[in-house]
């Protein structure tokens, strides 16, 4: 069960507080996390995918027209290259699809879904953070957004739990009628206790555990500009 945290920060503290170094970083009471920004990860989870694991999840573009590309829904695996695959010269990967059938799919097309624990993605823009929260979330995760304003990002991820949160009554109205099926919640969690929000997690299956499968993808998005600590 893996932890993924996507979080819209439009300042660059998370990258000047960390050693150019290291891509380790501690957050306030949270320790041993890893850190990425949004611009590299895709790019070094692609350049490794033809070493396995062979079951690893990926998305993938498709081509919809001139320069227009979708994010399909399907999930894919990258099975064996062959001993003569090339990766620094080749422009295609070949991609496994559910039931059997293969395609050569072109390598930037290639969206890798993240699987270690314990991961941050860093996006200051909200177009690639609500782009990381579809990629990077799964069917059987659970997906929890903590500001969620009108309920768009939240309302576009497909996963079997999800929870979106806001301090504000009226975005949380607004994002009911945008999404009336969608679970959502009015609370400010910076006056929430840890214990309180282990509650919350709890009472809607969102904590990863053995009554709940899959991980747990958690999107912040509470103004792009808020202290380290808050975060």
């Amino acid at each position: 069960r893996h932890h993924t945290t996507i979080i819209r920060y439009k300042c660059n503290i998370l990258v000047d507080i960390t050693p150019s170094s290291s891509s380790t970083m501690e957050l306030p009471g949270i320790e041993n996390y890893t850190y990425h920004k949004h611009e590299t990860i895709t790019e070094k989870l692609r350049s490794k995918a033809h070493l396995g694991p062979r079951d690893a999840p990926c998305r993938f573009l498709t081509s919809k027209g001139r320069k227009k590309r979708a994010l399909s829904p399907d999930i894919v695996t990258i099975p064996d290259q062959g001993e003569d695959y090339d990766e620094s010269s080749s422009d295609r990967i070949q991609i496994l699809y559910p039931l059997g059938s293969t395609y050569n799919l072109r390598k930037d097309y290639l969206l890798p879904i993240l699987q270690d624990d314990h991961q941050i993605i860093v996006s200051p823009e909200t177009d690639f953070y609500r782009r990381m929260s579809v990629v990077h979330t799964q069917k059987k995760d659970s997906f929890v957004e903590i500001g969620c304003d009108f309920g768009f990002t939240v309302g576009i991820v497909e996963c079997n739990h999800k929870l979106g949160i806001d301090k504000s009554t009226e975005s949380i109205g607004i994002a009911h009628n945008n999404y009336p099926t969608c679970d959502l919640l009015q609370a400010d969690l910076l006056e929430c206790s840890m214990e309180e929000m282990q509650a919350i997690l709890e009472d809607k299956k969102l904590k990863p555990g053995e009554d709940v499968e899959g991980g747990l993808v958690v999107a912040i998005d509470i103004g792009g500009n808020r202290e380290l600590e808050a975060v």
